[in-house]
């Protein structure tokens, strides 16, 4: 099935808006995730270094008792978001897990204790016993300042990516709301572009633009088409070679009407606002043509004017042959009826056995009509005059008329009828 411009140039935009959807929410979830674990880093840290610095705590750590270490952790831990919150010794051992309780006694997990026991805070993304996990570790200090414990406070990664993809949801809802616009306005769109298109699809227009330039050239006409600043559009040949106008076509699109045909009111604007014209005889480029002028609208607005127009001197050769045809043809409708009414005549005597009249009829019409040819033929020279006086003739004879020549008449060098002037 063959899909129209409009469905095509829609299915092209929702995959441009899909793709920088995607492209966008992938950025969008990756740095959410990032700042997430940032922020969840210096939140691990901030609750470490504060944990590790209580009092209480300290002397719980140095003495080793458990049961105090429980008893302090038991109000901090229900006021931290964290995952969890464990307590150590200096020998990597469990002294308190808020998750697990079991897990006390045995060895910490996760390989990065060694730069807490030299007495530095760091923040790490390891696997530990839940599972991998963003935490931070703050040593504690006895009152010597050696590292007696450790305190590590974490969030699972499991948590971290709840956090970044609640974030992503609200930002994703929005988006997905901007794309479900973008569909419809793209809908709209490709609907409009369709409408200033004459619902044509693009090699239909392709066709129509290649079969106006192939009109236009082999139109005998002068055409040229502005627009409603007085722009050329389009010159054909004719109109250039009529008004001697050169250069390329693209070198004439970028004029004005004025800079290619010597101004006249043919071009004013006012004039051209006002109405159409047809067949206004002007001066173009000291040319006298006969020139017809219409305005293009669209949609009740004014988009340019076509302008036709033809050499006023070929116009009048033209009329002239026309009209000597058309005497000719007169000429020639004479005598079939001259003939016409000869021949019903001798019918009429033949059948009303008068056949001697009918012979004297026959005689005298063919005596008169061969003295007037053979007066015409000797004394004038040219077929073309002859026939014409032959015409005359018959034409009188219809009308009742006596056509008499002047035997002194004559033209005895040839006649070559009628002559374009140029």
């Amino acid at each position: 099935m063959k899909l129209s411009f409009q469905i095509k140039l829609f299915i092209s935009l929702m995959v441009m808006f899909l793709l920088l959807f995607s492209v966008f929410a992938l950025y969008y979830y990756l740095e959410a995730g990032r700042r997430v674990s940032q922020e969840m880093g210096v939140r691990t840290r901030v609750q470490a270094d504060l944990i590790s610095a209580m009092p209480e705590l300290r002397s719980a750590v140095i003495q080793r008792d458990l049961q105090k270490i429980k008893h302090v952790m038991s109000n901090i831990v229900p006021l931290s978001d964290a995952s969890f919150i464990v307590i150590g010794d200096n020998k990597i051992n469990h002294l308190y897990h808020s998750v697990s309780q079991e897990k006390v006694g045995t060895p910490l997990v996760g390989g990065d204790n060694d730069e807490v026991l030299r007495g530095k805070t760091v923040i790490t993304c390891r696997r530990g016993g839940l599972g991998i996990s963003l935490r931070s570790k703050a040593p504690v200090f006895d009152n010597l300042g050696n590292v007696v414990g450790i305190v590590s406070v974490g969030y699972l990664k499991s948590d971290i990516d709840n956090i970044t993809l609640s974030k992503a949801v609200n930002a994703f809802i929005i988006l997905s709301l901007l794309l479900v616009s973008l569909f419809i306005y793209s809908w709209f769109f490709t609907r409009s572009i369709k409408k200033q298109m004459f619902s044509l699809e693009p090699g239909e227009i392709g066709l129509l633009v290649r079969q106006q330039k192939a009109m236009l050239e082999s139109i005998f006409e002068g055409v040229i088409a502005i627009d409603d600043q007085l722009s050329v559009i389009v010159v054909n040949k004719a109109a250039q070679l009529l008004l001697g106008i050169n250069g390329t076509e693209k070198a004439l699109t970028e004029k004005k009407i004025h800079q290619l045909i010597k101004p006249v009111t043919f071009f004013d604007l006012p004039v051209m606002l006002e109405n159409d014209t047809h067949d206004e005889i002007c001066h173009f480029n000291q040319r006298t043509v006969i020139a017809s002028r219409v305005r293009i609208w669209q949609e009740d607005k004014l988009q340019g004017w076509v302008i036709t127009f033809r050499d006023r001197q070929e116009i009048e050769s033209l009329t002239a042959r026309l009209s000597q045809v058309k005497c000719y043809l007169e000429n020639l409708r004479i005598m079939h009826h001259e003939q016409l009414n000869q021949t019903t005549v001798i019918s009429g005597l033949l059948q009303s056995g008068r056949y001697q009249e009918a012979i004297n009829f026959i005689q005298l019409q063919s005596e008169h009509a061969q003295s007037v040819l053979d007066f015409i033929s000797a004394h004038f020279a040219s077929p073309m005059l002859c026939g014409l006086l032959l015409g005359k003739v018959s034409r009188a004879r219809e009308k009742g008329v006596e056509l008499i020549f002047d035997p002194t008449s004559e033209l005895l060098q040839p006649f070559h009828g009628y002559r374009n002037r140029n």
